[in-house]
């Protein structure tokens, strides 16, 4: 009577750790790129991140994700580059917590 339980709770561990660890990291680099722009802010525009924003700064801030994902730096180096180059409370959409 019991066993069919089990095995249904089984497969629901298994299936939300399963969509836990795969569903939590951008797949392609182009997810990777998106994922990277909607967490850094536009310079130039209140409240945008630069996936949102059209203004030139923010074409070029996407274009630069685009060249370091490419050239294989990890997401931290990307928001580290721009945190140094702008400050984190001034560009991240979410900056670090102390």
């Amino acid at each position: 009577m019991w066993v069919p339980w089990a095995v249904m709770a089984v497969i629901v561990v298994v299936a939300l750790a399963v969509g836990t660890f795969t569903g939590s990291q951008p797949v392609t680099p182009a997810d990777r790129v998106l994922a990277l722009t909607q967490s850094i802010r536009c310079p130039q525009c209140a409240g945008q991140s630069v996936a949102e924003s059209d203004v030139a700064v923010s074409r070029e801030i996407r274009r630069e994700i685009a060249q370091r994902v490419e050239q294989g730096e990890t997401d931290d180096q990307i928001r580290a580059y721009f945190s140094s180059a702008f400050g984190p409370d001034a560009i991240l959409t979410r900056p670090p917590t102390a």
